[in-house]
């Protein structure tokens, strides 16, 4: 699993000891809140189009409620797989690779 303090370390100081400050803290949040916003908005377009798409997958569904389950769990699986992924997009994004 990739951490984002893996992707993003801490600045160091003159004698080249990692500094974990608040502000750092704070980064390192905003992009996770970043990253499961792109991966929530992706994954829910994604199943949301699947499940409208393909004509075996709607008849599949006893009703609404059962429909709406289903693309919860979907759109959360695909989150949690995206999540990762989203994170190094957006490491090689700043870092201009």
């Amino acid at each position: 699993m990739i951490l984002l303090s893996d992707l993003f370390p801490p600045p160091q100081n003159r004698f080249q000891v990692s500094m974990y400050t608040l502000a750092y803290l704070h980064s390192l949040q905003q992009r996770q809140d970043t990253c499961s916003q792109l991966s929530w908005y992706l994954a829910e377009r994604v199943v949301d189009m699947y499940l409208r798409s393909e004509p075996a997958v709607k008849q599949s569904f006893k009703g609404r409620k059962d429909w709406k389950e289903s693309h919860e769990r979907a759109t959360a699986r695909l989150v949690f797989k995206l999540t990762p992924m989203m994170c190094v997009s957006l490491y090689v994004r700043l870092r201009g690779f």
